[in-house]
């Protein structure tokens, strides 16, 4: 808050005072953990505006001091009267991360004014289309929270919550609500919108919020995709695919059902597709759905994540032993969209898996079982065809026992929860 003017006060520490005003301002960040994912850096430099009016007056760098405090001083403030100060932290990269601002300082002259400037996270509130609403016009108003500090937004409407496919993406909107000229698609779409401050520069992503335009609604669960790209070895490379065929090991798919030590002398069978990657592949997801759970396992120094299908809410689809995530929870997911990497293994390969739940019949299912038509045959024997060259490569026919499995890489077809 504004401290109290006293003219003819004498600067601390100097013994002088300015014939004109002087302002002190402080700008502090406030406590806690920035924003994961969205932060486009850490908090670096503060620049602070003080004006009148619609002018700006001087502009300069705050200093960082103890209690991540931005603080700095402006002498020569004439002629009395009130002033606004405007203050932006920037990140290293180079994102407007926070805003504080304040109007009507009184600064009169030979006095010296100080004054908190509150800042607050330079990220708008998305209000309508609602996360996770089901609309029947294809052409719906989007409105968000009016940002202090803005000068203008971008908005952005994808069909994936990666934003690789977008539909639109307006910039340099004065207005907090936008239509779109033509339909949106039936189906699942994905919208967000940030800020630009003062100086056009752009800040944090709003959160990502979902709806469905209706005559698109999901029907049956599918998968399209297996999380990791399975692809013919290569012989002069050993790669296959996301694969890195490499003496010393068993195999590197585990299969669904496969029978495996329980840590206690009996055994068990794996619920899950497993895979041992290079450390650098990307995991990505096999079906729609929210993320709502999100666990770091001190353990095994990674994370795992649960996301509910938006076809089926009864599915939910596991993602294990992932190091880097690009998610978290309450966000959604689209088949393809990045999750992160795989977890340790060795020090050379690392591992991630990937489960089907079916919650009420309290079931793990096998992952082929839900391919979507379209990809099933191919993927199936690309599975198919990564066992019997995993055989040829380590000498061993045996490993798979391919003539058993019900679907390529499954033992059987599900698994019941106990």
């Amino acid at each position: 808050m504004c401290g109290p003017t006293e003219p003819g006060k004498a600067r601390p520490g100097d013994g002088t005072v300015d014939p004109a005003g002087t302002l002190d301002i402080r700008a502090c960040l406030p406590g806690g953990v920035f924003p994961r994912r969205s932060s486009g850096g850490e908090p670096d430099s503060a620049w602070c505006d003080i004006g009148r009016g619609d002018s700006v007056l001087f502009s300069r760098n705050l200093g960082l001091r103890p209690g991540r405090c931005y603080a700095g001083s402006f002498r020569g403030l004439s002629p009395a009267g009130d002033y606004t100060a405007s203050v932006f932290v920037r990140s290293d990269s180079g994102i407007t991360l926070y805003f504080g601002g304040r109007t009507g300082i009184r600064v009169d002259s030979g006095a010296v004014t100080t004054t908190d400037a509150a800042l607050e996270i330079f990220r708008p509130v998305p209000v309508s289309p609602a996360d996770a609403s089901h609309l029947n016009e294809p052409g719906p108003v989007f409105r968000w929270n009016p940002l202090r500090g803005a000068s203008a937004y971008r908005l952005e409407v994808a069909s994936d919550s990666n934003f690789n496919q977008v539909f639109f993406g307006p910039d340099g909107l004065t207005s907090t609500e936008y239509t779109h000229g033509s339909a949106i698609p039936p189906g699942n779409g994905y919208w967000r919108v940030l800020a630009r401050d003062a100086r056009v520069v752009p800040g944090l992503w709003s959160p990502t919020w979902r709806f469905t335009i209706a005559g698109g609604e999901p029907g049956a669960f599918t998968i399209r995709g297996l999380g990791v790209r399975f692809e013919p070895w290569d012989p002069a490379t050993n790669r296959a695919g996301d694969f890195l065929f490499l003496p010393g090991y068993a195999r590197l798919f585990w299969e669904f059902g496969l029978p495996v030590g329980d840590g206690t002398g009996g055994w068990k069978q794996l619920p899950d597709f497993g895979y041992l990657l290079p450390m650098d592949v990307w995991v990505t997801a096999v079906a729609a759905g929210r993320i709502v759970r999100a666990v770091y396992q001190e353990e095994t120094r990674d994370w795992e994540f649960t996301a509910v299908s938006t076809a089926d809410p009864d599915i939910q689809v596991g993602y294990d032993h992932l190091t880097e995530p690009r998610i978290g929870e309450g966000d959604f997911v689209a088949p393809g969209d990045t999750l992160g990497r795989p977890g340790i293994w060795d020090g050379t390969l690392g591992r991630t898996e990937i489960t089907i739940h079916d919650v009420p019949a309290g079931q793990f299912r096998c992952p082929l079982l839900y391919l979507d038509p379209g990809t099933a045959d191919s993927l199936a024997g690309l599975i198919d065809r990564h066992m019997r060259e995993w055989e040829t490569f380590i000498g061993d026919t045996a490993v798979y026992r391919q003539e058993d499995q019900p679907y390529p890489g499954c033992r059987v077809e599900s698994i019941v929860i106990y």
